[in-house]
């Protein structure tokens, strides 16, 4: 009922802003001497574009099938005729105002303003009229130039609720196309899709220049008879990572129909072309770490554990993929269970991973402080979580690394400083802003049939956070 009545207000200003402009376009057409058409037809057009708001609000609120063409030409009329008296009453307000002001005064602005055609009260006619067609252009111009000036913008939107059948997927949301669902969508989605597959291209090609030119100085060759050399079965990889949360078969299907390299192999070639490059993934990454550094001065690092889990916990008793209750792991922070593996990072303040492990589920934290070489400059700060608290392993850090351990401590800790504890704190949160990067690639759960193909794709995660960021570092 309120939409009703707001309508019904809006309609009765319309109109009385008809009424008003239809008297004072009837005097400037009779002072101007053009023909008494145009202002006739506009007195009959008047009722006709009153009914116009009713109209509309009947096809949005009482019809069971929502009529999309009807509405868009019953609001386009609406706007296109109402529009530009926005733009002429408060003109037409202003030049009677003047004129109402020097009769009462009696001054010689009356006089300046009744005089010839070239008085300001003419002018200000003249330049009301002339602007109810400013809208006209404007619209004109958006719908012939603007409909194709689509802009990108990439937003991260975390969706707990959305269903399973979207994994994998890079979801394209395209807003404010104004001209409307009832036109023909290819020539003004057609630009927006270009520029978001030009910008995907653009990183894929960088990223194959960076892993070809790090396989030449790894001393990698091909085989002869290869038709795809490593350098494109890696990309692949990284463009199933970035793009399609791991899912090969999605990555080779686009890189097919875009034509990205002269051979793209088929689904069972390529898996077992990336599992062949499984013993290059770490020494890729370290050699990409050494590039890190010239191109980044990091001067503090942190460490931290991720869990990994590869199915429900319901289904951890019958899981082929890791059948062993050392892959039983549990989340403090969550005081859950989970049944995976544990991915432990060391990056720098720059959100670079340098060093990564996996261990099962089981395992405590300090273990990544043995498995990990810890590849550290002297003097550098290693901001660590409670979990690595250990001051045995500290006490080593600093003899025989040199390195300052910044650990998150217990308050019943010998070793507890307040304001140490804030600044291990705040130079913690880099690592956790990285896991929380990874967490926005991986998909809802990687799918894997085996433990090494579970493992590959977690580096290829790894591989692609990290050559995003050395990408965005050389254009920057």
């Amino acid at each position: 009922m309120r939409f009703l009545l707001f309508g019904l207000a809006l309609t009765l200003v319309g109109l009385l802003l008809d009424v008003y402009v239809y008297r004072r376009w009837r005097r400037f057409v009779r002072e101007a001497g053009w023909p008494e058409f145009g202002y006739r037809l506009y007195a009959v057009l008047i009722p006709l574009a009153a009914l116009l708001m009713p109209l509309y609000i009947l096809l949005w609120r009482f019809w069971e099938v929502e009529p999309r063409l009807p509405r868009a030409i019953l609001s386009g009329l609406w706007v296109l005729w109402y529009l530009p008296k926005l733009f002429l009453a408060p003109v037409l307000l202003l030049a009677q105002g003047a004129s109402l002001l020097g009769r009462l005064r009696r001054r010689s602005l009356s006089a300046s303003l009744d005089s010839g055609p070239e008085a300001r009260r003419h002018f200000l006619r003249t330049a009301g009229w002339a602007l109810a067609g400013v809208p006209f252009v404007l619209t004109g111009r958006g719908l012939i130039r603007d409909t194709y000036a689509v802009t990108l913008f990439r937003e991260t939107v975390y969706l707990p609720t959305l269903p399973r059948a979207f994994d994998g997927l890079r979801i394209v949301q395209l807003s404010d196309l104004h001209a409307g669902s009832y036109l023909n969508p290819s020539c003004y989605l057609s630009p927006g899709s270009e520029k978001i597959v030009a910008a995907m291209l653009s990183r894929l090609i960088a990223a194959f220049c960076i892993i070809d030119d790090a396989l030449q100085a790894m001393g990698y060759k091909d085989d002869p008879q290869a038709k795809t050399p490593a350098s494109a079965i890696l990309t692949l990889a990284l463009l199933a990572a970035l793009e399609f949360g791991g899912k090969h078969n999605k990555a080779l299907a686009l890189a097919k129909d875009l034509g990205l390299f002269t051979h793209v192999p088929s689904p069972s070639r390529f898996n077992r072309r990336l599992h062949a490059l499984y013993p290059l993934l770490l020494p890729l990454l370290h050699l990409l770490a050494q590039v890190w550094k010239h191109l980044h001065q990091a001067q503090a690092y942190a460490l931290d554990t991720f869990p990994l889990p590869a199915c429900e916990n319901i289904r951890a008793p019958r899981s082929r993929l890791f059948p062993d209750k050392a892959y039983r792991g549990f989340i403090p922070s969550k005081r859950v269970y989970f049944h995976g593996l544990k991915l432990h990072l060391l990056v720098d303040d720059g959100k670079f991973i340098h060093e990564v492990n996996l261990t099962p589920g089981s395992f405590h934290d300090l273990a990544s402080l043995l498995l990990l070489p810890l590849d550290l400059p002297e003097g550098a700060e290693l901001y660590l979580d409670r979990g690595y608290e250990s001051h045995l392993y500290e006490d080593l850090l600093r003899e025989a690394q040199e390195v300052v351990p910044m650990v998150i401590r217990r308050r019943n800790s010998r070793r507890y400083l307040p304001w140490m504890q804030y600044l291990a704190i705040v130079g913690r949160r880099v690592v956790e802003t990285v896991g929380s990067m990874l967490h926005h690639l991986f998909p809802r759960r990687i799918h894997a049939v085996t433990q090494e193909g579970f493992v590959i794709k977690v580096l290829t995660f790894v591989l692609a956070h990290n050559i995003s960021l050395l990408t965005q570092k050389m254009a920057g």
